[in-house]
């Protein structure tokens, strides 16, 4: 009875014990089963491919992103479909060693491969993944697929936009040079190796101002360097050193560059070289001055006008001739002024239309004390700042007409007293008739000096308009020889750039250079001409090439 007593108590015991274990046994079956759901719904709901394998990459687990991405059934997943089978043949080597180091232990740095669908398509994945223990030895591998399609296409079309931005910068006509917030060169185009002579290689991560500009010219850069953080688009002229110790003159157009965020991180410049533009301009300036002080230093009054007939532009003997300070002129016309003209505007203005230019038109005009004054006036259109306007000359014969009016009186009062003496001559003709033949001859004498002072009038008007017509032939040669110095120097540098770099166009292109030589040197010719002809000298006798002449003549009169 003891020992069944015994037997059922430890039995008892026994029995609740293993009822107690298999109630926590279901209990824990049923959290790691809730656990278990829970886990697969949070994977099903995940957009990447969530994948369990065994040892040799057999799928024990895949959610239904992976199912939806690969086109696999469950169906095939119980089938044993194997990791590997979906990578590529050509990365399945890579792929089977990537998972060995894991099982190992090793780090898994997220592998991209190409894989492939049920249906043969493939595309681009990434895979994260992590060996699985049991009692710390491996039974498998646990990891995630990302599907970088897009990623890939957002890489391409980057790396794609980045080579057409490249070769647009290498192929640009203008000097491009990229730097950062401290102006260290971050980039230079092919352009500015060629311009300025350093390679990339030389230049990249130099202090740009430093390296290019003279000290004095720092100021420029560090004004447009704050510009930029403020976003400013910045333009600027500049002096750059070239890496031979040539100054380059440089058009700068500068523009903030900016992150993701809008934080400005450098800036990009495109620069255009100006330096022949600039030698241009300082001749222009030097012609200018010349110009202007031909035009200060002329005897005759010039001016420039627009069509409304509005002053532009006077020389002091305008000045001089109307009796108006400079500053007054300006902006008026001859109405504002006062300035009576017996000259009717209007039929001027269609002649210039018409024709372009008028010449020695008489006229007279009332100065600002009153007084009139005989003119030549003569005009032509030219264009200023693609504008027409009327460029004038007027010379003042008042003393050549007041001249000719004494003239003409004086030849009045003669006449009348030949007259006179002729009708004496006849009363005593009977009386005095070896007188009458002496007489009559100094009437001829008379008659001579008369024709003389007419020729005299006539030479006198000539030398007036030679004079004129002189002083504008020296205006010309001289302004056409300026371009005839650019044509023949641009024709010598053509022909010296074709015989280094175009050898096989020489025979083509020497015609056209030799027709354009020789239609510059006619043209000098004929300046050389007019330069002859427009000389002055002082002395009444000189020797001369009488042929030299003759030929300059025939020059001027060819056409």
């Amino acid at each position: 009875g003891i020992a069944g007593y015994s037997a059922k108590a430890i039995n008892k015991r026994s029995l609740d014990r293993m009822i107690s274990d298999n109630n926590e046994r279901m209990a824990a079956e049923n959290a790691l089963g809730k656990s278990e759901n829970k886990y697969r719904e949070l994977t099903d709901l995940l957009p990447q491919t969530v994948f369990e394998a065994d040892l040799h990459g057999r799928f024990s687990y895949i959610n239904k992103t992976g199912v939806k991405v690969f086109g696999f059934s469950e169906e095939d997943l119980y089938k044993g479909v194997n990791l590997l089978s979906i990578i590529s043949s050509d990365e399945r080597g890579l792929a089977s060693a990537h998972i060995k180091r894991i099982i190992r232990g090793g780090l898994n740095q997220g592998n991209q491969y190409t894989a492939l669908r049920k249906d043969g398509t493939s595309l681009p994945i990434q895979i994260y993944s992590s060996v699985i223990l049991e009692n710390e030895k491996p039974v498998g591998i646990r990891g995630i697929v990302i599907d970088i399609t897009e990623r890939k296409h957002a890489e391409f079309a980057l790396k794609e936009s980045e080579e057409k931005y490249r070769t647009l910068m290498e192929n640009m006509n203008e000097v491009v040079m990229m730097v950062d917030n401290d102006d260290r060169i971050q980039y230079v185009n092919r352009k500015f190796t060629e311009e300025l002579g350093y390679s990339s290689e030389e230049i990249i991560g130099e202090v740009g101002y430093k390296r290019l500009l003279e000290p004095k010219n720092y100021g420029v850069i560090i004004k447009a360097n704050l510009q930029r953080t403020k976003k400013i688009v910045s333009q600027y002229e500049i002096p750059f050193i070239a890496k031979d110790g040539r100054t380059i003159d440089f058009l700068v157009s500068g523009a903030p560059i900016t992150d993701a965020e809008g934080t400005v991180v450098g800036s990009i410049g495109a620069m255009i070289d100006i330096t022949e533009r600039k030698k241009v301009e300082k001749a222009l300036k030097e012609n200018e001055a010349i110009f202007k002080n031909l035009i200060e230093l002329a005897p005759n009054a010039v001016v420039l006008n627009d069509l409304e007939g509005r002053y532009m532009m006077v020389n002091k003997t305008f000045a001089i001739q109307t009796g108006f300070v400079l500053e007054d002129v300006i902006g008026k016309t001859n109405q504002d002024l006062g300035l009576e003209l017996n000259l009717d505007l209007r039929v001027v203005k269609k002649e210039l239309m018409r024709r372009g230019f008028v010449n020695n038109i008489e006229t007279s005009i009332k100065s600002k004390d009153g007084k009139r004054k005989d003119l030549y006036y003569s005009s032509r259109i030219i264009q200023l700042n693609n504008q027409p306007v009327v460029l004038g000359s007027a010379i003042d014969v008042t003393e050549k007409k007041t001249m000719d009016k004494e003239l003409e009186s004086y030849r009045n009062h003669l006449e009348l007293l030949v007259n006179k003496r002729t009708e004496e001559l006849a009363t005593a003709n009977e009386e005095l008739t070896a007188i009458n033949e002496e007489l009559y001859n100094k009437q001829k004498e008379l008659e001579n000096t008369l024709a003389d002072l007419q020729n005299a009038q006539k030479q006198l008007v000539r030398a007036e308009k030679m004079a004129s017509i002189g002083v504008l032939a020296a205006g010309v040669a001289h302004e056409i020889n300026n371009p005839l110095n650019f044509i023949s120097g641009g024709i010598q540098g053509i022909n010296n750039y074709i015989n280094e770099n175009l050898k096989d166009h020489i025979e083509n292109v020497s015609p056209l250079i030799d027709a354009i030589n020789i239609g510059v040197n006619r043209a000098a010719n004929i300046v050389k001409s007019l330069n002859r002809f427009s000389r002055q000298t002082e002395s009444t006798t000189e020797k001369c090439d009488i042929h030299l002449i003759i030929n300059n003549c025939l020059i001027i009169l060819f056409n």
